[in-house]
């Protein structure tokens, strides 16, 4: 059984190795695929305009591709939109006139906000681009949880079991989607048809919560569409949240997600979870693996090598 417990521990690792780029933040590491880059958005001059930093978070984080962050390092070192070529192509796309033109709220054309868009995710596809991630951390866990209206507190969800999380985690739910399973009707104009929602623990015991999502943004007479992730959890003491957005070549945007998580998360309590144990009852190790599964830290197909060589 110890060989078998061995060869899964680097299984895993090597699994891992072929993803992994590693971020250090600081207070943290995290371990993502290697198109992906770091930046401080507290450094950055455009957090002001895009607001990614609110007053909330105490260190805030984009994982942006090598084109992104070369736009925003541009930007930053002074350059301005018109020199950029790449920005300076799709605000002439988005400007241009028509002699048929419907025009917006904004005094824009409809069909110049079509061809925006379009060239902008053709633009997006063409760099390998189209996904961005950001991660914040909070050292004040409770004005950050009071934003959300749940009935019940933060020390109240620590002590909580999975199986009475799993029941929040069906109230919570019914409670944002108002008895709709899979859509969240945020505002008028955004809405985000749910794909996964979960509130659990991870096994070193925090709290997390995931919810994932094709989201849909209706602005000025024109709908948007892109896929959604988010993540909560705390680390001593600090509260901290991973979100990613993706716009385009989205396949595997919810399985990289997932994998950041895992790897930079959940990873090493995990393996350690299992080489750690002096029990040789299989059982007991199945169910183990049965609640890294259930928790996420495994995919399916990891759980189902690793299932095989304990029974094996």
């Amino acid at each position: 059984m110890k060989k078998i417990l061995i060869s899964l521990i680097l299984f895993l690792n090597l699994t891992n190795s072929s993803f992994s780029k590693i971020l250090d933040l600081g207070s943290t590491i995290l371990e993502v695929p290697n198109k992906y880059h770091l930046l401080n958005w507290s450094n950055s001059s455009l957090n002001g305009q895009l607001n990614v930093c609110t007053d909330e978070f105490d260190n805030c984080f984009g994982i942006l591709d090598k084109k992104l962050l070369e736009i925003v390092n541009r930007l930053d070192n002074g350059e301005s939109y018109q020199d950029i070529k790449i920005l300076n192509n799709l605000i002439k796309t988005l400007s241009k006139q028509t002699q048929n033109c419907i025009e917006l709220d904004n005094g824009l054309c409809k069909s110049s906000m079509k061809r925006f868009w379009s060239k902008l995710k053709s633009t997006l596809k063409k760099n390998n681009s189209g996904t961005i991630f950001n991660y914040m951390e909070s050292k004040n866990i409770d004005n950050y949880f009071n934003n959300f209206d749940l009935t019940v507190s933060i020390d109240e969800l620590r002590g909580m079991k999975n199986s009475e999380l799993k029941d929040l985690t069906k109230e919570v739910r019914d409670q944002f989607t108002f008895g709709n399973k899979n859509y969240w009707m945020i505002t008028d104009e955004l809405g985000i048809k749910v794909k996964k929602f979960l509130i659990s623990k991870n096994p070193n015991g925090s709290v997390f919560a995931v919810l994932q999502g094709d989201a849909s943004y209706v602005l000025m007479g024109m709908q948007y569409n892109a896929q959604l992730s988010f993540y909560a959890s705390e680390k001593n003491n600090i509260l901290f949240t991973l979100d990613g957005m993706c716009l385009v070549n989205c396949s595997k945007f919810y399985n990289t997600f997932d994998q950041i998580v895992n790897k930079s998360f959940n990873s090493y309590s995990s393996i350690n979870e299992i080489s750690n144990s002096n029990n040789d009852d299989f059982v007991n190790q199945l169910k183990q693996l049965n609640d890294l599964y259930k928790s996420g830290v495994l995919t399916k197909e990891e759980f189902e090598k690793a299932k095989k060589k304990i029974l094996n």
